[in-house]
């Protein structure tokens, strides 16, 4: 949301407010559901362009997203007002019947983040640690 917002604290304060959202994502449900009337966008770029334009109120998207954009952007005018505690979960497909494939690329994220590498990587791309 616009960093000059105070009206939106928490999902429920959507009630009534311009959401821009992807149609197609899970976002858009959830924006939907707290009440928010949806303003369809092609994607990121474009929701955050609403929201700072003052055309939407907010946008809900993914924390990742929001924090390389605030990495690329520091000053842009936009700030986080609420976010979801029990997120979705992301996961990568493997093709069927590889699982040395699928126990080396846990092995691999194990490593990184008992040695330091992964939280490393998340304060070089997001400025935080994502690991959590």
């Amino acid at each position: 949301m616009h960093s000059d917002n105070q009206s939106i604290k928490s999902f429920a304060d959507l009630k009534g407010k311009k959401s821009s959202q992807s149609l197609t994502s899970n976002f858009a449900h959830l924006a939907k559901s707290s009440g928010a009337e949806v303003v369809a966008t092609e994607g990121f770029n474009q929701s955050l362009e609403l929201v700072l334009t003052g055309r939407v109120d907010a946008t809900i998207n993914d924390s990742l997203s929001f924090l390389d954009f605030k990495k690329q952007k520091p000053d842009a005018k936009l700030k986080v007002a609420a976010s979801e505690a029990k997120g979705e979960q992301s996961a990568a497909l493997l093709a069927k019947g590889q699982p040395e494939l699928l126990a080396a690329i846990n092995q691999a994220l194990r490593n990184a983040k008992q040695d330091g590498e992964y939280q490393k990587i998340s304060q070089k791309y997001f400025g935080t640690d994502v690991s959590q």
